[in-house]
């Protein structure tokens, strides 16, 4: 009988591996979706190349005269460093000057990622050639975008409201059933938004669907 379980932790702080033992009467397994192997750039570059049902991001863009890019942060494991050089390159061929690209970080309500973690996030490199903003939904740069049906406010972050192109980067991950919507969130993007919004949310009738 298997009382015990290894699990990675530490994410972005090394990645280390904690073993937990429980009670020697317990059956214990971990469950979980199969690691995958990790994508090398040349296949990184061709998934730019060839989308999905969807045109490439170069012929989305053109035409286009600035480009904001959210990214989510250390909470959730996206290696965003790893796609942002292709990114960037589908921006260039659609003709957007790189003085004219913005990075967000779409937090939510967590706190601001430090210089290091926005390097850890992005890269070092694009940390120092890119402006990177934390969202503030307190004291930010809002924009009122309306309402919902229901009477909730829209509200957006300034910079994504102002750039002629948005693009939204993250993983789609389930942990509890609040930030189980966190990365769709980010989409839409309401990690880009107010509090009060949220709040008006979850005491709408409908809010135990989520």
């Amino acid at each position: 009988m298997k009382n015990a379980a290894t699990v990675r932790t530490r994410a972005w702080y090394g990645d280390e591996e904690l073993t937990l033992n429980f009670p020697t009467d317990w059956e214990v397994e971990v469950l979980g979706p199969k690691d995958a192997p990790a994508l090398s750039d040349s296949q990184l570059e061709r998934a730019f190349a060839e989308p999905i049902d969807t045109p490439r991001i170069s012929e989305l863009a053109k035409g286009k005269k600035s480009a904001a890019i959210i990214v989510d942060d250390l909470s959730r494991p996206t290696p965003a460093a790893q796609v942002i050089p292709f990114i960037l390159r589908e921006l260039a061929e659609a003709g957007i000057p790189k003085s004219e690209i913005r990075f967000v970080a779409g937090i939510g309500a967590h706190r601001p990622l430090t210089d290091e973690d926005i390097v850890k996030k992005v890269g070092a490199d694009i940390a120092a050639a890119y402006e990177v903003t934390n969202h503030n939904f307190m004291s930010g740069d809002l924009r009122a975008f309306g309402n919902l049906e229901n009477g909730t406010p829209v509200y957006l972050n300034g910079i994504v409201a102002d750039a002629d192109f948005k693009i939204c980067l993250g993983g789609s991950i389930r942990t509890v059933p609040l930030a189980s919507v966190a990365e769709r969130n980010s989409l839409c993007p309401a990690s880009l938004a107010l509090p009060q919004c949220t709040i008006s949310i979850l005491s709408h009738r409908d809010a135990d669907r989520l």
